[in-house]
């Protein structure tokens, strides 16, 4: 018995020779606990993708929600500022001209300096 196989035994005697079935039967329980090591890590990573999943689809609604009641005050605001401004055009006519050709004239002073 050499030195080496009595530090690998650790009791000072040299291990005893495993049969080709006994391998085979070390590797086939090897195998399966390996497998079964990936199928728990897959199932813990699908239910953390259906939860981050879940969370997502919940964050998209609540967008969509608050983008729908955006654009319905938009609307609702611009209704305003267009009733308004009818309003005043149709009580201040000559002012409407003046103000519109006054904005006319500063646009187009400003386009023929480029």
């Amino acid at each position: 018995m050499t030195t080496a196989d009595t530090a690998a035994d650790g009791r000072g005697r040299a291990p005893a020779a495993k049969s080709p079935d006994a391998r085979d039967d070390a590797v086939n329980v090897s195998m399966q606990d390996a497998q079964s090591a990936i199928e728990s890590t897959a199932a813990q990573a699908d239910r953390k993708i259906e939860g981050a999943h879940a969370g997502m689809a919940h964050s998209v609604r609540q967008a969509q929600t608050r983008l729908k009641r955006v654009r319905t005050e938009a609307r609702q605001h611009i209704r305003e500022v267009n009733e308004s401004s009818v309003d005043y055009i149709r009580q201040n006519p000559w002012s409407a001209i003046g103000i519109s050709a006054g904005i006319g004239l500063l646009v187009g002073v400003i386009f023929r300096r480029r």
